[in-house]
């Protein structure tokens, strides 16, 4: 996982996100308030654990998580990870995904986006791929959040690489910080090197955004960085439009 040391924030720019593909979310009949940890934590752990998966790239590792949504009117399901997870597997190929389970799953590239984020010419960052598993049943998120607020609870899922051999899987918790609106998202929730690709999640079991980055904690306490929803789906209007990679 790469590790930014330094960011600032920006308060004129908003970029203009692709929200076509949100069109179809309505506002959540779920109470659960926003700012509490929800009730049946358990049940929120065994359900996003289900839809994150392990992604390696040769030596290298990152995380990745099912997702089933509506675009352009039709049904597309695919596995998110960032771009620079899979960046040295794009030409060689090589892809491996494995479940909770540990069982290896035959992956697809699709598509794939890597931009840094540029402050003197408004660039948001975006680093995502999309990757289709072959001939096995994915497990995925549907429920996609609509709203951001800064101070709201949150759960992040990956498998941090603590021991590639074992898959440890990891949820921490914490609040949305801040937003940055060229890199993304901050939050006070630890992550590790292996976490890269991870869902992050609220109170509601909505899908947040996608971790792609981490602070260095000796300088910053909002430790981790992840991309939202409107990021991810440029990035899926890109795979439409243009196919497999």
């Amino acid at each position: 996982m790469k590790s930014l040391s330094f960011f600032k924030f920006a308060s004129a720019f908003v970029p203009i996100a692709l929200l076509a593909g949100l069109a179809h979310a309505e506002e959540s009949p779920n109470q659960q308030d926003l700012f509490e940890q929800p009730k049946d934590m358990e049940s929120l752990v065994e359900e996003v654990r289900n839809a994150t998966y392990q992604v390696f790239c040769g030596e290298y590792g990152g995380s990745g998580w099912g997702l089933k949504t509506e675009y352009g009117g039709k049904e597309v399901e695919y596995l998110v990870t960032n771009a620079h997870v899979i960046e040295d597997c794009v030409k060689t190929g090589g892809l491996i995904v494995e479940d909770r389970w540990g069982n290896a799953l035959k992956a697809k590239l699709i598509n794939y986006w890597h931009r840094d984020a540029d402050w003197d010419n408004s660039a948001a960052e975006i680093d995502f791929a999309l990757l289709e598993i072959e001939g096995r049943k994915l497990n995925t998120l549907s429920k996609l959040a609509m709203e951001l607020p800064i101070g709201s609870w949150l759960m992040t899922s990956s498998y941090p690489a603590i021991d590639w051999d074992v898959g440890v899987y990891s949820v921490t918790t914490g609040v949305i910080s801040a937003e940055t609106y060229v890199s993304g998202y901050t939050t006070d929730a630890p992550i590790n090197g292996g976490s890269s690709g991870g869902v992050v999640v609220n109170s509601r079991g909505e899908v947040l955004g996608t971790i792609y980055a981490s602070n260095d904690p000796g300088e910053y306490l909002d430790t981790a960085l992840f991309l939202d929803n409107r990021t991810l789906f440029e990035v899926i209007a890109k795979a439409q439009r243009e196919g497999s990679k």
